[in-house]
């Protein structure tokens, strides 16, 4: 649901310097993806204009088990939560409380909520979570993706009916 292919930003250090004083300290200190958070302020404080090399310039690892590749769902649901901190974080700072905004990130929380109650199988989370999802009017993908969800969190066996429908979903998607 969060997986980051994370690539090289080359920045000025007196650019970072204004991403350190931009964010708060207790922020910084919570945040796993601080590269998430830099870029998003880069974004702002930059000038409109973008500047690309060339030639392609990425080189990625994989962990097996690292902070956007969780094995673990509780691990993966607390990075995710966390994703959603730094969203709030610019949200409430720049985004003048948007009330549209807001709303469509209250929904994205409660989806992952949603996809948590699914990887676990927990029956009474997911049938909550979707209660109060349905009540934000969340658009047809969304709730399509919510109802996959509750109805996977059930038992065993619609929960791998479910991740077959949204394999299936994947490749005809490509």
């Amino acid at each position: 649901m969060s997986s980051i292919g994370t690539a090289t930003v080359m920045v000025r250090r007196d650019i970072i310097s204004r991403f350190s004083e931009d964010i708060s300290e207790d922020i910084r200190k919570t945040i796993y993806c601080g590269e998430i958070t830099c870029v998003a302020v880069l974004s702002l404080q930059l000038p409109k204009s973008r500047y690309y090399l060339r030639t392609k310039q990425l080189v990625t690892g994989f962990l097996d088990n690292s902070a956007c590749h969780f094995t673990d769902p509780a691990k993966h649901y607390a990075f995710v939560k966390k994703g959603f901190q730094i969203a709030d974080y610019f949200l409430h700072k720049y985004a003048n409380n948007d009330e549209r905004l807001m709303a469509r990130l209250e929904v994205k929380k409660l989806l992952a909520d949603l996809y948590y109650a699914f990887r676990t199988i927990n029956r009474e989370m997911a049938h909550e979570v979707f209660k109060k999802a349905d009540e934000r009017k969340p658009n047809f993908p969304q709730k399509m993706k919510a109802f996959l969800y509750l109805v996977g969190s059930w038992n065993q066996p619609f929960n791998a009916l479910a991740k077959n429908i949204f394999k299936m979903h994947a490749e005809i998607s490509g």
